[in-house]
């Protein structure tokens, strides 16, 4: 089967997920890093990614419902 980690914390979340092996789904509005990214483009997310040393999520959303 197929697994999608989800999460709003960079460090924990999506760092988490790389090292199983996992795709992930940032959440941005809601999350740790809500102030940090002005959008959830790539390239925001990816800048800022890269500022943390943490790999790029595979996915990126606003909000998350559940």
């Amino acid at each position: 089967g197929r697994a999608l980690m989800v999460g709003d914390s960079l460090h924990h979340d999506i760092l988490g997920a790389a090292a199983a092996g996992l795709d992930s789904l940032f959440v941005v509005d809601t999350g740790v890093h809500a102030k940090d990214l002005a959008d959830v483009s790539e390239a925001s997310v990816a800048r800022l990614a890269a500022a943390e040393g943490v790999p790029v999520p595979t996915f990126v959303m606003r909000k998350f419902r559940w």
